[in-house]
């Protein structure tokens, strides 16, 4: 930041934006303060002008340096915009050659490589992208570059956080967090303070990721950043709907999309639709889940191999199947989809949608190639915890139809190991939603098996996570269960539990409807 006055860097080095930018208008014009305003545009979300202003430099003679420095920073702004094709395009315009390792043009190199690192994380390149940001790491440790090394943990933290290495990610956001608290920037604070609630939130921990994610959140609304606070609120929102309390998720949702109305970009916004389109859609009201989903999947039409593509479609087959509607040409566009893209996530989405499609099947054959997809999925290393759940509760409905079909014990005993190994991911994290569901689905199998003292406990526990946690839409739902279970009760007393007859009780119980409700929930 040579030649920009001492006291505007320290303003934008601690996060204090608004100002930087006055001080700024203060001055005379200079080439490096409007590189510094269009990076300042670029924090606090204000994409047009910040476009506006690169391409106003770029178009004009500048020194080399300056001209790389813009075009990086230009890119970083395509980055932050989801335009990763063209902000890697924009950055191979750039020599690496020309930012050798003398004169303190290492600085540049190492920014080349941590932007590039970026850009390729963007991609789905993740190896790539983590030997980029290695390099401008071991460049920045070198210069004893703490602001520089915490912006490369952040961005190390990111890229294993997306190849399912959490812990390592969590590692990286750690190290990231003690710089920036030395440093003091809250704007640095905060972004770090939300991705480490990502983390816990990737790996089911719901409360703790609530914890930082609104720590970050109050930092933000300090800083007025109302594009960082939106990005925060969609995060808070996707973890209250986990937890099953989708009408307080929706406000949060609604109020994420506020602050971005006015970002013209609609890149910036997909993930608002998806989520509204989703909490929408958990809450059974379809019609409005479909008028976000569609013009989703209409905006992808000239980004056909997009990963996000992968999640529209995926909804929008849940939605389908929820109202009675044929989902074969969303199922084999998704497979199309698949082929092109050469994605593990996307790969996942389009197995978990032939799994279901399949599914909807009542006939042994189906039931067996939907049983051995789901398996297949949930042999995947660092599978996504959503569809590990989501996996297990297709399969577990799977068996139970098998068994009501062939009426073999070991096929039985194949639901129970199921049930075991849902417990086994409770107890890796710390989601109440979840906890509800598999204790309510443990009651129904108690019930089921004649396990009365079972059913007690588990319909108990249930009963007390509802409330430690006030799940509101939850409370309704453990009261229509213990009605349906009372019915079930009445039914079953006539029935002998042994033998033969333990098919014939399972027919006229409701558990496969139960299973198929939580299915259409977790998808």
């Amino acid at each position: 930041m040579d030649e920009v006055p001492d006291e505007i860097v320290s303003l934008y080095v601690s996060g204090r934006y608004n100002e930087a930018l006055d001080l700024i208008q203060s001055y005379e014009y200079s080439v490096r303060l409007e590189l510094l305003k269009a990076l300042i545009f670029t924090h606090t979300g204000e994409f047009r002008k910040a476009s506006d202003l690169f391409d106003k430099l770029l178009s004009s003679n500048l020194d080399p340096p300056i001209l790389l420095k813009t075009i990086t920073n230009k890119a970083y702004l395509l980055n932050k915009l989801g335009k990763y094709k063209e902000g890697y395009d924009l950055m191979r315009q750039i020599d690496p050659s020309d930012l050798d390792l003398s004169d303190g043009k290492d600085v540049l190199l190492a920014d080349y490589f941590n932007l590039l690192g970026l850009l390729l994380k963007g991609l789905g390149k993740y190896s790539e992208a983590r030997s980029e940001l290695e390099k401008a790491l071991r460049i920045k440790a070198a210069y004893d570059d703490d602001m520089g090394m915490a912006i490369v943990y952040n961005n190390l933290g990111i890229v294993l956080r997306n190849q399912g290495e959490f812990e390592d990610a969590l590692g990286y956001y750690n190290q990231c967090l003690v710089i920036d608290r030395k440093i003091g920037n809250k704007g640095d604070i905060a972004n770090t303070l939300n991705n480490i609630g990502v983390v816990y939130d990737s790996l089911g921990e719901l409360q703790k990721a609530l914890e930082y994610y609104r720590s970050s959140l109050e930092l933000y609304k300090e800083l007025e950043s109302a594009n960082d606070v939106a990005s925060v609120e969609n995060n808070i929102g996707v973890t209250l709907e986990a937890l099953g309390n989708f009408r307080e998720a929706l406000d949060h949702f609604h109020n994420s999309l506020r602050h971005r109305e006015n970002i013209e970009d609609f890149d910036y916004v997909r993930s608002n639709y998806l989520n509204l389109a989703t909490v929408y859609y958990q809450l059974r009201d379809y019609k409005k889940s479909e008028n976000y989903i569609i013009p989703l999947i209409l905006r992808f039409e000239d980004q056909p191999s997009d990963p996000d593509l992968a999640d529209a479609l995926y909804l929008l087959q849940k939605i389908y199947m929820a109202t009675g509607r044929d989902t074969y040409a969303i199922t084999m566009r998704l497979r199309k989809l698949m082929e092109t893209s050469n994605s593990p996530e996307v790969e996942v989405r389009a197995k978990m949608a032939e799994g279901m499609f399949l599914r909807k099947n009542k006939d042994l054959t189906s039931i067996v190639k939907s049983q051995l997809i789901f398996r297949n999925i949930l042999k995947k290393e660092k599978l996504e915890f959503q569809f590990m759940i989501s996996a297990l509760f297709n399969l577990a409905d799977l068996v139970l139809r098998e068994y009501l079909i062939l009426n073999e014990q070991e096929v039985l005993e194949e639901f129970s190991s199921i049930i075991e190994k849902l417990d086994d991911l409770l107890l890796r994290s710390n989601n109440p939603r979840l906890e509800v569901e598999i204790n309510f689905l443990h009651a129904h199998f108690a019930l089921i098996m004649s396990e009365g003292k079972k059913y007690e406990q588990h319909l108990d526990k249930a009963r007390q996570v509802i409330e430690e946690n006030k799940m509101v839409s939850y409370q309704s739902r453990l009261a229509v269960f213990e009605d349906r279970m009372k019915e079930e009760l009445k039914v079953m007393k006539d029935l002998d539990v042994s033998g033969t007859k333990l098919r014939s009780k399972m027919k006229r119980s409701q558990l496969e409807d139960y299973l198929n409700s939580i299915i259409e929930l977790h998808g």
